[in-house]
């Protein structure tokens, strides 16, 4: 597969993944859904502005831009911290559902960041 078509998968990706943070924390949000667990404000602040950062990600590795590299560094720094955060000091009050979704964030975004920097010649030129 080519740079191109990899880039264009983790965008179609970053554009789903945001969509459906937005779908999972905007009826919790305005409080159309009130789920069966305890929320945590903070995080569920932090996964709403993360969904903007994925979709933003998204767009520039549509199109190429070398801000394709510092937004999966900023998205895979950010989740790995929230995620030790909550599987730690959160452990007792975060919902499993959260724990497993930013451990998968985590994991994914490290790979997004470390195959974008080791192509970055191919793929943002």
């Amino acid at each position: 597969m080519t740079g191109r078509k990899i880039r264009k998968v983790i965008s179609i990706f970053s554009f789903i993944l945001g969509f459906l943070t937005f779908m999972d924390g905007l009826p919790i949000l305005f409080q159309i859904n009130i789920p069966d667990h305890s929320v945590i404000n903070w995080l569920l602040y932090y996964n709403l502005l993360m969904a903007a950062v994925t979709i933003a990600a998204g767009a520039f590795f549509w199109r190429g831009e070398k801000l394709s590299i510092q937004s999966s560094g900023i998205l895979a720094i950010g989740h790995t911290i929230v995620m030790m955060m909550i599987l730690t000091v959160f452990a007792d009050s975060a919902a499993a559902k959260s724990q497993i979704a930013m451990t998968v964030r985590s994991i994914t975004w490290i790979v997004i960041f470390i195959l974008s920097l080791k192509n970055r010649d191919e793929w943002f030129a």
